[in-house]
């Protein structure tokens, strides 16, 4: 047993860790009852001294400590070919109120919060996407900083590409999305305040249009003429 923990914690490092399936007979995510947070700090990268953001082999199990939660089969991004993400921002929008949620949850004020990815290297980056432009909405944190708090495990995130065919001629990467949320932020290209995710997700659809506003009421950006 201690040999296959060892074994895991090595392939967390390399970044290349497969995901096991969740054991019969487990109980769901909430009450779960399990091991102590200290096992999987090692793992675990402090956004606050109570959210934290994990990639992890296994799912683990919410102590009385600690609450864990994934979105890694909740919210999906929707490939054209290659291409894996960042998640939209209907997606972001969407698990910020659920995090926001969780944090103001009466239940759950004594416990930290964990984020956590048992996904391959694509499901890792949309996680870490998510919790990162949280942070900076939310919590006020700069890019860089972010960034390199979301590297304290020594985990290196695969950058995202475009939806094209051909060979991939330049790799966004998760410190260049951070970026692009914090820009959008300081000049009110975004207010989640006033944000009707509803209408967002209905002309993100073909049939609809397939567009989003880049810059409000200036600069539209659709998929093509149908």
């Amino acid at each position: 047993m201690k040999r296959r923990t060892e074994s895991c914690k090595g392939a967390h490092r390399r970044n290349d860790m497969v995901c096991h399936k969740k054991p019969r007979n487990q109980p769901d995510e909430e009450g779960e009852e399990g091991n102590d947070f200290e096992q999987e700090a090692d793992s675990c990268m402090p956004i606050t001294d109570r959210l934290y953001f994990a990639i992890l082999c296994s799912r683990p199990k919410t102590t009385s400590g600690t609450h864990y939660f994934s979105i890694d089969d909740e919210l999906v991004y929707e490939n054209f070919y290659a291409d894996f993400g960042p998640l939209n921002l209907a997606l972001l929008y969407r698990y910020c109120m659920k995090l926001n949620k969780k944090i103001k949850s009466f239940s759950l004020t004594k416990k930290k919060i964990v984020h956590y990815t048992c996904g391959d290297d694509k499901k890792q980056a949309n996680a870490a996407f998510l919790v990162g432009s949280f942070a900076i909405i939310y919590l006020n944190k700069q890019p860089l900083e972010l960034y390199r708090l979301l590297q304290t495990a020594k985990t290196n995130y695969l950058p995202f590409r475009d939806a094209s065919f051909g060979t991939c001629t330049f790799h966004l990467t998760l410190l260049d999305c951070f970026f692009a949320v914090h820009k959008a932020l300081q000049y009110n290209f975004f207010d989640f305040k006033t944000f009707d995710v509803e209408e967002y997700q209905h002309y993100e659809r073909a049939e609809n249009g397939d567009f989003n506003w880049i810059i409000p009421e200036k600069f539209l950006a659709f998929s093509g003429p149908h």
